[in-house]
């Protein structure tokens, strides 16, 4: 990945992490798991799978998909 990909990929989790934060506080559960989804997805996909600090935080999406 590109330094320049790499700037974006950055940005749209930034986005898609502020998508779960509003539909947490606005009860639209539907919107709030795609955000999630899609954040595990990238991150599976772009991210070192071996990684502690990947590993964590796809745990920490697990747990937060659970939440609502």
């Amino acid at each position: 990945i590109t330094p320049e990909a790499k700037a974006y990929l950055y940005q749209n989790l930034h986005a898609q992490l502020e998508n779960a934060m509003w539909a947490a506080l606005h009860h639209q559960p539907q919107v709030y798991q795609v955000s999630i989804t899609r954040m595990s997805s990238w991150i599976k996909r772009y991210f070192a799978a071996d990684a502690p600090e990947t590993m964590t935080l796809l745990q920490q999406l697990d747990e937060l998909a659970k939440a609502m």
